[in-house]
């Protein structure tokens, strides 16, 4: 089978740089996931840190209701629902390049609002117009994390990715507890534009192009990222391979079965519900330990518990830290 041979450059390229020089590309093609956990993490410890600071401005209590405090945190993994189910459609018609970006314009339009607030209501509805960025953090992230990187990188990656919404959560109820809370969204959009440069530069995903049927382009950037050692070789043959079959079928059960039908078999088959099963079960230990809730009302736990201010931002940030280790 033709997966494009390699160029004597290719194969002076492997001879000078090293192997060292494709996990830095990997690195850099998914640095913006990376850096949207961060923003992600960021968005979680800013309502830790907003709500005493608008109080305290007011100098009234009630001006923000448990209700408010409650939307301001939730409100975005609401509408984030059919973000969830549009964005893998829009990744799988045009790529995960298009997606990246639309998040990254998501974030810097969200951002401004947020930036701009003056009112609790202007902060919910900044929080809420993030649903696409959202949406992306468990849909197109794990695309692009899968399929930018090689085995061997894959674990490192994925752990630096789930470090980083941790240290996002910390340096912003850190910012929120030493500075005014609006450094954040500072933060945030220095992030959000190198995010959106970055991603005007990425590659396709070789996996995309091999769905589509340009393999010459999939094995190109396949072995930009990943090298052409003998395991890359095998995971490009064996893509190529797959691929090419599953085009093949797709063509002779085009004319037999309807789109409805094929879902409804993915669907039912153990390679969706298990995977699904599996990942559903951290996330749900996450949330129902109570993480979630204690993150976002961490100040008036800890200041109920100790009587003291003081005391309740320097536990806060020694608890981000200890999730963080």
């Amino acid at each position: 089978m033709d997966t494009c041979p390699l160029s004597n450059m290719e194969k002076e390229e492997i001879k000078t740089s090293g192997y060292w020089i494709y996990f830095f590309r990997q690195l850099f093609s998914c640095s913006a996931v990376i850096l949207n956990f961060f923003i992600f993490g960021l968005y979680m410890g800013a309502p830790t840190v907003i709500i005493p600071q608008l109080r305290e401005e007011a100098n009234v209590t009630a001006i923000i209701t448990p209700e408010m405090t409650s939307w301001l945190s939730s409100i975005s993994t609401y509408s984030a629902i059919p973000w969830a189910v549009i964005l893998p459609m829009i990744a799988y018609r045009f790529g995960r390049k298009i997606p990246l970006i639309l998040v990254s314009l998501n974030v810097l339009i969200g951002n401004i609002i947020f930036y701009c607030s003056a009112s609790i209501k202007e902060l919910i509805l900044s929080q809420g117009l993030l649903g696409i960025f959202v949406g992306a953090t468990i849909t197109v992230s794990v695309m692009v994390m899968s399929e930018y990187t090689s085995p061997k990188y894959r674990g490192i990656f994925l752990t630096f990715k789930s470090a980083t919404l941790f240290w996002g959560v910390w340096v912003s109820n850190a910012i929120g507890t030493f500075f005014h809370w609006k450094n954040i969204g500072i933060v945030i959009f220095v992030c959000a534009i190198y995010n959106l440069i970055s991603c005007i530069f990425y590659y396709e995903s070789p996996y995309w192009l091999a769905t589509k049927g340009h393999f010459g382009e999939c094995a190109k950037v396949h072995r930009w990222l990943k090298g052409t050692d003998e395991d890359s070789e095998n995971e490009l043959r064996k893509l190529i391979t797959s691929q090419k079959e599953h085009l093949n079928l797709k063509l002779g059960e085009r004319a037999k079965r309807g789109k409805i039908d094929k879902i409804l078999n993915v669907i039912r088959s153990k390679g969706f519900y298990k995977p699904l099963a599996y990942a559903s079960l951290p996330i749900f230990l996450y949330n129902l330990s109570g993480k979630v809730a204690c993150a976002v009302y961490a100040i008036d736990i800890i200041k109920k518990i100790t009587s003291s201010e003081r005391m309740a931002y320097e536990g806060m940030l020694i608890l981000d830290a200890v999730t963080v280790v």
